[in-house]
C-alpha cells in the first residue's frame, strides 16, 4: 500500500474496529448466522477505520506538499528578486564609463578628429576609478526618487478616483480628464525637486564640477534659493503687458529646466512602450501552472490595486490547487457470491483503493488584446476544422459564443504546456526587453539629449564659473561629432550584449543548481 510509512506510524490501532459492548455468549441453533454477521459487522468497521486514516493522510499530504511548493515559489521570487538586484548593480557599474565618454563627445569640441578607441584609451589612462564613476550616485538616486513618486503617485490617484468628487455620476467611472490633468500637474510640479540629482549627475559625467561630494547640497533643492539650479525669470518691463508675457514664454522655451522635463519624458515613455512590446513577442514563460499563482498571491507579487484610469475594478487571481497535487481517496468494494461447499453462505471480501485525481479551476484573467488575439485564432481553426470535416460549419453544443470568451481562453490555457513562472525564470527575458528598449530610446532621443547637456553645460559655464562656453556645442548642432557618437552607442550596446549572456548563464546555473530546472533551456 503507499504511503505505508505514514499509515504505520499511525499505529495498528487506527485499523482495529471500535470495542462494541460486551455481550455474553448464548449458544444457540443460529451460531453460525451470528458470526457470519458480526464478521461483516468487524470488516465493515475496520473499512471504515482505513478510511478515516486514508483521508486523514490525504489531507496532510495535500496541505503539506501545497506549502512546500508554495514556499519553493516564493523562494525562488526572492532569490530572483536578488538576481535582478545584482544584475542591474554590474549592468550600472559596467556600463556608466562608457555613458560618461559619449556625454563628452556630445557636448564638447575637443574630440573631433579623433578615434573612439583613442578616446576610450585616453580616457583609461588620464581618469581614475572616481572619475570614471562620476555622476553614478546621483543618477541613481535620481532614479530611485523617480520610482518613489511614481508609486506614491498612483496610490494617491487610485485613491481620488474612489472619492464621490471625481467619479461620473451618469456612467459610474471615474472622471479620467480630471484625473489625467492631476497626474501632469504632479509629474511636472515633483520635476523640481528631482531636477538638481539629475543637473548635478549630467555636471560630474561632463567633469564640470569634482566627482565629490556625491549629491547636491539640500539647499539645492529650494526652488529659486542661491544655490537652485533654478532662478527667476528676468521682466523687461515692470508692468503687465503683451511685452512682458512674450518676454516670459521666451524664457520658459529656451529654459534647460524645460527642455530637460520633456528629454526625460519622452525618453521614458518610449522605454516604457518598447519594454512591453517588446516582452509580449520575446520567447518566455507566460502560462503559469497552479504553483506559479499560488507562490505569487502568497508573495504579495501580484499588485493589489489596479490603475485609477483603467475604467474597471482590478482583477482578483483565484487561488488554484497544483496540478499534480495527489488527493487520495478510499472506497469500499464488496462483492457477494454463493460457495456450495461453504453450505450456500454469503462471503463478502473489500478492497480499499487509493486514486489520484488532478484537480483544475479556472485560469487567471488575461489581457484583452491577448484575450481577443487567442479568440480569433481559436475561432479561425474552429471554421476550418469544420469546413474540411463536414463541409461548413455546424453548431456545436458545446461551442461557445464571443459574449462568453473566458471559458475559450481557459481551455486554451490549460491545454497549452504550462510553466514555473518566476521572478527567476523570467529575468533573462525581462533583461532582453529592458536593455533593447533602452539602447533604441536612447538611440532615438540622442539628439534631444545632446541639446539638454549642452545647455545645461553652457549655462553652468556662464553663471558659475564666468568662462566662454565656445569649447560646448551650440544645442543647435544636432548631427555634430554624430559618427563618433554612434560608435559609442555600438559600444555600449555590444557591452549590454554580454552582460546579458552573462546574466542568462548565471539565472541558469542557478536554476538548475537550486530550482531543478531542465537542462535543455
Amino acid at each position: 500500500m503507499r504511503n505505508g510509512s505514514y499509515i504505520r506510524a499511525l499505529g495498528r490501532q487506527s485499523f482495529e474496529p471500535s470495542q462494541g459492548p460486551s455481550v455474553p455468549d448464548i449458544e444457540s441453533p443460529d451460531h453460525g448466522s451470528s458470526t457470519s454477521e458480526q464478521s461483516q459487522e468487524m470488516q465493515r468497521r475496520l473499512i471504515k477505520a482505513q478510511n478515516d486514516v486514508l483521508a486523514t493522510v490525504g489531507v496532510c499530504l495535500r496541505d503539506t506538499k501545497g506549502q512546500e511548493t508554495s514556499e519553493a515559489i516564493m523562494q525562488e521570487n526572492e532569490v530572483g528578486l536578488l538576481v535582478g538586484a545584482v544584475d542591474l548593480t554590474i549592468t550600472y557599474l559596467a556600463s556608466w564609463p562608457l555613458v560618461g565618454i559619449r556625454n563628452r563627445l556630445q557636448t564638447y569640441r575637443t574630440y573631433e578628429g579623433w578615434r573612439y578607441k583613442d578616446v576610450l584609451i585616453m580616457s583609461w589612462r588620464s581618469n581614475n576609478i572616481f572619475q570614471m564613476l562620476s555622476g553614478m550616485p546621483a543618477h541613481l538616486c535620481y532614479q530611485l526618487v523617480n520610482v518613489g513618486r511614481d508609486y506614491l503617485q498612483a496610490r494617491f490617484l487610485r485613491w481620488l478616483s474612489r472619492k464621490p468628487l471625481f467619479i461620473n455620476k451618469k456612467t459610474g467611472k471615474p472622471r479620467r480628464f480630471v484625473l489625467n490633468s492631476l497626474d501632469k500637474i504632479f509629474s511636472t510640479c515633483s520635476w523640481f525637486l528631482v531636477y538638481p540629482l539629475y543637473q548635478h549627475s549630467i555636471l560630474q559625467s561632463l567633469h564640470l564640477i569634482p566627482p565629490t561630494p556625491l549629491l547636491p547640497p539640500v539647499t539645492s533643492f529650494v526652488p529659486f534659493s542661491a544655490l537652485s539650479p533654478l532662478s527667476l525669470p528676468e521682466l523687461t518691463t515692470p508692468s503687465f503687458s503683451l511685452v512682458t508675457v512674450s518676454a516670459l514664454a521666451t524664457q520658459a522655451l529656451g529654459s534647460y529646466f524645460l527642455f530637460s522635463f520633456l528629454q526625460q519624458s519622452v525618453c521614458a515613455m518610449l522605454q516604457y512602450n518598447l519594454f512591453h512590446r517588446l516582452r509580449r513577442v520575446l520567447p518566455r514563460p507566460d502560462n503559469p501552472d497552479g504553483a506559479s499563482i499560488s507562490g505569487a498571491l502568497d508573495d504579495d507579487d501580484i499588485d493589489s490595486y489596479g490603475r485609477w484610469d483603467s475604467g474597471r475594478q482590478p482583477h482578483t487571481h483565484p487561488r488554484r490547487t497544483v496540478m499534480d497535487e495527489p488527493s487520495i481517496a478510499a472506497i469500499m468494494i464488496e462483492e457477494t457470491r454463493t460457495f456450495a461447499e461453504f453450505g450456500d453462505r454469503e462471503r463478502s471480501f473489500s478492497a480499499t483503493v487509493q486514486i489520484e485525481h488532478q484537480q483544475r479551476s479556472g485560469s487567471p484573467p488575461v489581457d484583452a488584446t491577448q484575450l481577443e488575439e487567442d479568440l480569433n485564432d481559436f475561432e479561425a481553426r474552429a471554421l476550418e476544422a469544420a469546413i474540411q470535416t463536414n463541409g461548413g460549419p455546424l453548431p456545436h453544443p458545446h461551442h461557445h459564443t464571443p459574449a462568453d470568451p473566458a471559458a475559450v481562453t481557459a481551455r486554451m490555457r490549460s491545454a497549452r504546456q504550462q510553466h514555473r513562472v518566476t521572478r527567476l525564470s523570467q529575468h533573462p527575458a525581462d533583461v532582453v526587453a529592458s536593455h533593447a528598449s533602452d539602447g533604441i530610446a536612447t538611440a532615438l532621443s540622442s539628439g534631444f539629449e545632446s541639446a539638454v547637456m549642452r545647455t545645461v553645460a553652457r549655462s553652468f559655464m556662464i553663471r558659475q564659473m564666468g568662462v566662454d562656453p565656445s569649447p560646448i556645442y551650440k544645442p543647435s548642432d544636432v548631427f555634430a561629432n554624430w559618427k563618433l557618437v554612434t560608435k559609442a552607442l555600438a559600444g555600449e550596446w555590444a557591452l549590454m550584449f554580454m552582460l546579458f549572456e552573462g546574466s542568462y548563464y548565471a539565472t541558469t546555473f542557478i536554476g538548475i543548481r537550486w530550482f531543478g530546472y531542465p537542462r535543455s533551456l
